[in-house]
């Protein structure tokens, strides 16, 4: 299941590329269109699932992707999903957003510290999620096998 969904343009690859590798550094599992959907997958569905399952949506604004229209369609699904939505200023400035996603803050690519932050946030959430649902899992593992040695 993938933490976080890159929302970018196929031009934009090499960036977006960036992006996911120093997230898969940090321990976070980001979804990234290229390298996650296997050949002959439905990527339509693919994209719908990773975006339903991902808490946080990284979009990448550059000229491309703000003039995609399937790009279009991930944002308005991340805000839809009520998703947290970092956008990333790439070369494009705030005013040439998308009308209605100009009122979420963004980050202007220019200040790396304040994403590397963002992500490093993530990945200390991430990180806290995943060991609390292994002592979840671990705990009804031992109630379970406790329950099946006493009889219950």
């Amino acid at each position: 299941m993938p933490d976080v969904f890159i929302s970018y343009s196929s031009l934009d690859g090499a960036l977006a590329r960036q992006f996911r590798d120093y997230m898969v550094q940090h321990g976070i599992e980001p979804f990234l269109a290229e390298i996650n959907i296997e050949a002959g997958t439905k990527w339509k569905d693919s994209i719908i699932e990773a975006l339903r399952q991902s808490k946080w949506v990284f979009f990448l604004a550059t000229p491309a992707a703000c003039a995609s229209t399937a790009v279009m369609h991930e944002i308005g699904g991340a805000l839809f999903g009520k998703k947290e939505l970092i956008t990333v200023l790439c070369g494009v400035g705030k005013n040439e957003l998308p009308e209605w996603i100009k009122d979420t803050q963004a980050v202007d690519l220019k200040k790396q510290e304040e994403i590397i932050s963002k992500i490093q946030k993530i990945a200390e959430t991430v990180k806290s999620d995943k060991f609390v649902a292994g002592l979840v899992a671990g705990g009804l593992l031992l109630f379970g096998a406790w329950a099946l040695s006493s009889g219950g």
